[in-house]
């Protein structure tokens, strides 16, 4: 719920700044504009998380390894390749983790989201 709070800060200094810029009289429908938009880009967070679990994070961390061990072909009992394969080994285990705590987290927002309040 500390979220809300911040984002109806945000809301509220939004409005004052337009009000001191004379864009238009202080009102409240800019700041609940403002508070639904804050609100809903948390939400955007978390889906933004989960798709970087997939998407971002094979690319960047455990890919590269792979791709490493096809073009060069290392002996299996060479340090390189079982480097290789405990970072492949490691990241795809966080991937995974990573992926299930943005779910849970889409889920705990989900139970306290309330549309158009």
């Amino acid at each position: 719920m500390s979220e809300c709070v911040y984002s109806s800060r945000v809301a509220h200094l939004v409005s004052c700044y337009c009000c001191m810029l004379h864009m238009h009289e202080h009102s409240s429908h800019l700041a609940w504009a403002v508070h639904q938009h804050s609100k809903f880009n948390l939400v955007c967070a978390d889906l933004l998380g989960f798709f970087g679990a997939f998407g971002f994070a094979p690319m960047t961390f455990w890919m590269p390894s792979v791709i490493w061990l096809v073009v060069m072909k290392p002996s299996k009992k060479s340090w390189d390749f079982w480097l290789n394969v405990l970072n492949i080994v490691v990241f795809v285990i966080i991937m995974f983790l990573a992926a299930i705590g943005s779910i849970y987290s889409i889920i705990q927002d989900a139970k306290t989201y309330k549309f158009y309040q």
